[in-house]
């Protein structure tokens, strides 16, 4: 009769290590080192249950690039990677750390503003519009440059991811059929004024963006 226990103990510590990198590869864009579309989803249902949980505002914003595909024509791949480069930073140092910003693809961005109404998130939008509009990237002889169109939506409790990039994408369409290099913003739910939150104390004044790019 055998008696007695016998244990084994293994550190799993380098594995759960190893799966935490895993995950950040896979929900990283390895250029800009933003979220990618994949990492950029699983943040949105985040918001998305957050807000349904504490009503707290939120908001979408969607970017695209005006006039980048004339880099890539004339200037190569290695020119547009730089400029995508340059305006992910520019995004990234344009809003609040806790704020999540993504490249979707191509030059598509998206940013998702936690505890922030429309009316913030269309200041900010504004500012990182002046802030790409003025960035030059040197490349050989010349000095690149870009334009953004800016959609913007609220973020609702329980609606889905899909339904929150449609909408706001459909205002980043509107922003491009309106001439380009400008910001659009989808109207308060019913027609109604959207509650204010806690930053909105210092946006009394409209903020108006627009022209051809």
């Amino acid at each position: 009769r055998v008696t007695g226990a016998v244990w084994v103990i293994r550190d799993v510590t380098q594995q759960r290590a190893r799966q935490r990198d895993a995950r950040h590869l896979a929900e990283v864009d390895p250029l800009t080192e933003l979220s990618n579309r994949r990492g950029f989803e699983a943040h949105l249902q985040e918001a998305i249950t957050r807000v349904a949980r504490t009503g707290q505002s939120a908001s979408l914003m969607f970017i695209d690039l005006d006039n980048f595909k004339p880099i890539n024509d004339n200037h190569g791949h290695l020119a547009g990677d730089a400029m995508l480069w340059a305006v992910a930073n520019v995004l990234r140092n344009g809003v609040r750390d806790s704020d999540v910003v993504a490249r979707m693809g191509g030059d598509e961005f998206a940013v998702i503003l936690a505890g922030c109404s429309l009316r913030r998130a269309r200041r900010i939008a504004s500012d990182l519009l002046q802030s790409v509009r003025t960035l030059s990237v040197p490349w050989s002889v010349d000095r690149l440059q870009v334009g953004t169109s800016i959609g913007i939506a609220a973020i609702h409790g329980g609606m889905s991811v899909d339904e929150a990039v449609a909408a706001a994408d459909a205002q980043c369409y509107r922003a491009k059929a309106l001439g380009r290099n400008n910001v659009q913003v989808e109207a308060p739910a019913h027609g109604g004024a959207e509650p204010l939150d806690p930053g909105d104390g210092d946006l009394d004044a409209e903020i108006s963006e627009g022209g051809p790019g």
